[in-house]
């Protein structure tokens, strides 16, 4: 992202001088979010942002002019404007203001017409209007002649410029009762600060990934329809970082986790080829019964999840049964030539696994079983002196004792082996062995228990 960037948000929520117009709730807080959206070092980045709030249309209008003069050639600048859009008798919007009167419309408000005129003298290569207004999509009635999109690239002066609307120039837009945002700049804000709508998920949000997650979400919440045009627009115009790292970072990330634990063997090789094999793929090659493993392989990369918790985490996910293909296109008697066609594909896939490797064990997870398996063994002496300790008590029956002693090792036994096998899929070699010699002494004073039995 070269070049400053330069954000003019202007919002009007009160028009005292008509009473036609109502007041609006949600305006001055659309500003005041875009905003910190667009000026935080690791989303929008926008070095200048100015934002308007129940102005007169000629203060707006003089913002505008003298921050697009300033721009350079490299800068982006970016106008939002959150409050009535009204049109004139000719179909061609206005922005209202807080000294407009409806009579007057075209003396009191700001005719977008004239934000394009502003824009062709700018010497700047990225320009974009977003409009969260009634009407918005009368943008294009600014413009007398030819296509909406002729028209446009005239605006444009042969630089990159985009147009966003909250709807078509015939819809309202809307505000949803309790929340502080409308509903178009709420969604547009989320997709900025969540990162969703970086649907690349190269890291950054262009403005055509930020209108088509904002018109899904809208589509949702709403009866509007965003519009959007795009001229001159060499390559895509960047709004903001996602705050999320490239995928293929986060690839090398969670290859080198899963590759230290099936080199530590806490890891089922099962889930071990699936997850690499996932991981290969591009955001765009994921196909739909593999988002849920996928969406978990990106939280695996940015949180300290051990093997064990990763292993549940897969485990959980329930997908839809993948596309069964026809078995009888595969059949080798009718369709001979699929055979080697198919063992290549499959000797390729085997070649691309990657080597086994010496990696590091991840001695915090050991040291952990380790002591989960010390803890339960500790526990079951506890459970047998327990156990002997009150048929001893007021007793001197040997047979007794000897007979609570064996419940005792019993109920030891028994709760070894139940966590054995509830944790044996994450179970490093070492704490597998300190369950087996645990399991060799309890059988064995079992059988000692069950000779000094009474026959």
């Amino acid at each position: 992202m070269s070049g400053k960037r330069h954000a003019i948000l202007v919002a009007t929520s009160d028009f005292p001088e008509d009473d036609s117009l109502t007041n609006l709730r949600c305006p001055l807080q659309d500003v005041e979010t875009l905003g910190e959206a667009l000026g935080a070092d690791n989303h929008g980045g926008f070095e200048h942002v100015h934002i308007l709030k129940n102005e007169p249309h000629y203060e707006i209008l003089k913002k505008v002019n003298r921050v697009i003069k300033a721009a350079d050639r490299e800068d982006m600048v970016v106008f939002f404007y959150s409050g009535h859009g009204k049109l004139d008798e000719a179909g061609r919007l206005y922005l209202a203001t807080t000294n407009t009167s409806v009579d007057v419309l075209e003396a009191t408000s700001v005719p977008v017409s004239q934000i394009k005129d502003y824009f062709d003298v700018s010497a700047a290569n990225q320009l974009a209007i977003i409009l969260d207004c009634c009407y918005s999509g009368a943008i294009e009635k600014s413009f007398t002649k030819g296509t909406v999109d002729e028209q446009l690239n005239l605006m444009s002066g042969g630089k990159g410029t985009y147009v966003l609307t909250a709807s078509t120039g015939l819809q309202t837009a809307k505000e949803n009762e309790g929340d502080d945002l409308s509903v178009f700049t709420k969604h547009l804000v989320n997709g900025i600060l969540s990162g969703d709508a970086d649907t690349d998920q190269n890291g950054v949000i262009t403005l055509n990934e930020l209108y088509r997650y904002t018109f899904k979400e809208v589509q949702k919440d709403s009866h509007q329809k965003p519009m959007k045009w795009d001229l001159n627009v060499e390559g895509e115009l960047i709004i903001a970082r996602s705050g999320k790292s490239h995928w293929k970072k986060r690839r090398d990330v969670v290859q080198e986790k899963l590759l230290a634990m099936g080199a530590a063997r806490t890891l089922p090789n099962s889930i071990l080829t699936a997850a690499l094999s996932l991981s290969e793929k591009a955001p765009g090659e994921i196909k739909p019964h593999e988002k849920k493993h996928y969406a978990l392989l990106a939280c695996f990369a940015d949180e300290d999840m051990r093997s064990g918790g990763f292993t549940e985490a897969w485990l959980a996910v329930k997908q839809p049964p993948e596309p069964q293909l026809n078995t009888s296109e595969l059949e080798w008697s009718t369709k001979p030539a699929l055979k080697p066609a198919l063992q290549e594909t499959t000797t390729t896939a085997a070649k691309k696994q990657p080597a086994q490797v010496s990696l590091k064990v991840d001695k915090k997870h050991e040291k952990k079983e380790n002591l989960i398996c010390f803890a339960v063994a500790i526990a079951g002496f506890l459970i047998i002196f327990l156990f002997s300790n009150e048929a001893i008590d007021g007793s001197e029956d040997m047979e007794a004792i000897v007979v609570a002693m064996f419940l005792g090792v019993c109920v030891a036994v028994a709760g070894l082996f139940f966590t054995y096998r509830k944790r044996k899929s994450r179970l490093p070699f070492t704490a597998k062995i300190q369950y087996w010699g645990w399991g060799i002494f309890y059988v064995m004073s079992l059988i000692v228990m069950i000779e000094e039995l009474p026959q």
